[in-house]
Order: C-alpha cells, then sequence, then structure tokens
C-alpha cells in the first residue's frame, strides 16, 4: 500500500518566528455555515491589517500598520528609440492591476468560529502568511461565498443506516432461503 499524506504537523513557534509580512483578515459568516464543514472563497484586498502589530504599527510592516497582499511589480520601461528612428507608437494600456487575490479554505464544522493560517498563499511574491478569522454574523462578508458543503451524514446516521441495510439484506436472505425450502 503506497503512502497517503493525511495531515502536515506544523510548529507553530516557527511559524510564529518566521520572517516576512503576515496580514490579518476577519470575515463573517453565518452560523449555519459554521455548523457543517464547508468550503469558502474569500477575495483577500490587497492591503491588508498587519497581523504582527494588529495595524498599529510596527518594523515588520514599516509603521504603516498594513501589508500588501502581493508584492507590486514595476512594469518594464520602453527601450529609448534612436535619434535616427521614428518614435515607436505607443504601447497599449496596461490592463489595471488585480485588487483583490482569492483564496479557498475549509471550514471543520462545529458552530465554533475558526483561525486559519495560510503559509505563502499568494506565491513568493505575496504574504509571508494570512491569518483569517472567521467569525459568525448575520449575513456574510461581502468578500465571502460558499463554495460549497459536502452531503456528510453523521456518524449516528451512518451508522443507523448501515444497520438497516443489513437488517433488510438479512430479511430477505431468510426469505429468499424459506421459500427455496418451500419449493424442495
Amino acid at each position: 500500500m503506497s503512502p497517503v499524506e493525511l495531515a502536515r504537523l506544523v510548529d507553530r513557534a516557527a511559524l510564529d518566528e518566521a520572517p516576512g509580512p503576515r496580514g490579518r483578515l476577519r470575515v463573517t459568516v453565518p452560523e449555519s455555515w459554521l455548523a457543517t464543514p464547508c468550503e469558502l472563497e474569500i477575495r483577500v484586498p490587497a492591503r491588508l491589517a498587519c497581523a504582527r502589530c494588529d495595524g498599529g504599527g510596527c518594523d515588520a510592516c514599516g509603521r504603516s500598520g498594513a501589508v500588501r497582499a502581493l508584492a507590486a511589480t514595476e512594469p518594464e520601461p520602453a527601450p529609448e528609440p534612436e535619434a535616427d528612428e521614428p518614435a515607436p507608437e505607443p504601447a497599449p494600456e496596461p490592463e489595471p492591476a488585480r485588487t483583490d487575490h482569492r483564496v479557498t479554505v475549509q471550514l471543520p464544522g462545529g458552530g465554533r468560529p475558526v483561525a486559519v493560517r495560510l503559509v505563502s498563499p499568494f506565491g513568493p511574491d505575496g504574504v509571508a502568511q494570512l491569518l483569517i478569522e472567521v467569525v459568525r454574523g448575520a449575513t456574510p462578508s461581502p468578500s465571502v461565498s460558499l463554495v460549497r458543503t459536502p452531503a456528510l451524514e453523521s456518524p449516528r446516521s451512518f451508522a443507523r443506516s448501515t444497520l438497516l441495510l443489513v437488517l433488510g439484506a438479512l430479511a430477505l436472505g431468510a426469505a429468499l432461503y424459506l421459500a427455496w425450502r418451500a419449493l424442495r
């Protein structure tokens, strides 16, 4: 049997000591979403509160209290035309930069608010860690959408349906056996 990764152990102290920008985002979801396991898609804004100082300002965020979700990329400058060459036509207007990024998180269910820590959610050019606090509220935050809720049975209902299936199979087997004995 080949090994399958079921879980990954993480050293929380090592994550807390890790360098790099760390952003914090708090989103609200209805209690019904927290009650059962589900998957959420969250639009992360371009600027996040610094998780190291909770927006108060520290060395990690340059005393601004905020960090960028993804490092801004500078467009490459156009080459200078030679003196005897005609000026090139202007380049088309670049597309506006995305102001938000998306992440997908899975909630375990159970009805309690949760905190999720994502390491390098946008690759090496983004924040080193993103802390997402999912809290209970009347309506979901505008940046959150429910992707899916798996149709999972509770262990008790699964055991009950399995027992009914086994009892039905036994009853059918007994009826077929009695019918076969009667015809013999």
